[in-house]
């Protein structure tokens, strides 16, 4: 008999530990849907639908496929290609490609950018989001209930975005933050 067993590298073991327990909550979490008891469990949202909810790129892609308007947007850890997008004037922001949060209360959110502050190093690290900046008033947030058009309802959250900045999120307690409509 043969056994086999992955070489670990690096000796960060804190990150090793941290991305072993990481994958381990992943199976378990995948693996819910599958081993209910009940015949017929009612998921909100399917594993499926909250991935494709974080695959930004996807999203915009699909926004541009259906007639919507988005920013110029590159998707790169390449200093060389982000300054061959956009011009070192052009107000231009940043965000992650997926959530990031660090206990006990940081969070990545949008950030507007000096292209020409950026170091090169930093940026190879890992790719991220760089658009135009619109400057706008609020953002809309929509969630659909249901798959069926006559069954659907549509929820609609209007939120209001602060004069100085590019991210609601930083002020999502602010009870004036929210509009929220039924359809």
């Amino acid at each position: 008999k043969q056994w086999y067993q992955r070489r670990v590298r690096g000796d960060n073991k804190e990150k090793i530990l941290s991305d072993f327990c990481l994958s381990e909550w992943k199976q378990v979490i995948n693996s819910i849907s599958s081993s209910c008891s009940s015949p017929r469990p009612y998921w909100f949202d399917t594993f499926d639908t909250l991935f494709a909810a974080n695959r930004k790129p996807w999203q915009l892609s699909l926004a541009h496929a259906v007639g919507l308007s988005i920013p110029d947007t590159v998707i790169t850890n390449s200093l060389v290609s982000l300054k061959g997008a956009f011009s070192q004037e052009t107000p231009t922001i940043f965000k992650t490609l997926s959530p990031l949060g660090v206990p006990p209360n940081l969070m990545a959110i949008t950030k507007p950018i000096e292209i020409s502050k950026i170091e090169s190093e930093k940026l190879e690290v890992a790719p991220g989001i760089f658009q135009n900046e619109l400057k706008r008033t609020f953002d809309w947030r929509v969630t659909v209930v249901g798959n069926k058009k006559e069954k659907a309802k549509v929820f609609c959250a209007q939120i209001r975005i602060k004069a100085d900045s590019v991210d609601w999120r930083p002020y999502q307690i602010d009870d004036n933050l929210w509009s929220i409509t039924q359809t």
